[in-house]
């Protein structure tokens, strides 16, 4: 179930150009980002490009949680959600640390 459902965007815009423009090694990043939870992972562009940024960025990290999007009945949606989850275990990582887990 999603939340907003019948949601359309109000204009068309270039995620890669949007998140080039935006992205930069925040404060949080280099020291004191330890956490991330994501919750309905989907395999989007955008969680993917964030997560990379997270897993390459992120110097003191130590956990990063990556919960599927499930159905009603507790299952993975889509099969390519688990597989481009799993492409990011093979993200070169800034901390030595870093755990990353995906269910």
């Amino acid at each position: 179930m999603y939340v907003l459902e019948d949601y359309e965007a109000p204009f068309e815009i270039d995620n890669m150009q949007f998140w080039a423009k935006k992205v930069g090694i925040h404060e949080c990043l280099i020291s004191s980002l330890e956490v991330v939870e994501i919750k309905g992972f989907r395999g989007t562009e955008n969680e993917i490009f964030v997560l990379k940024h997270f897993i390459n960025s992120g110097v003191v990290l130590k956990k990063i949680s990556i919960n599927m999007l499930k159905d009603g009945f507790g299952r993975t949606v889509e099969f390519h959600c688990r597989e481009k989850a799993e492409f990011l275990l093979t993200v070169p990582r800034a901390s030595r640390n870093l755990e990353i887990s995906i269910c």
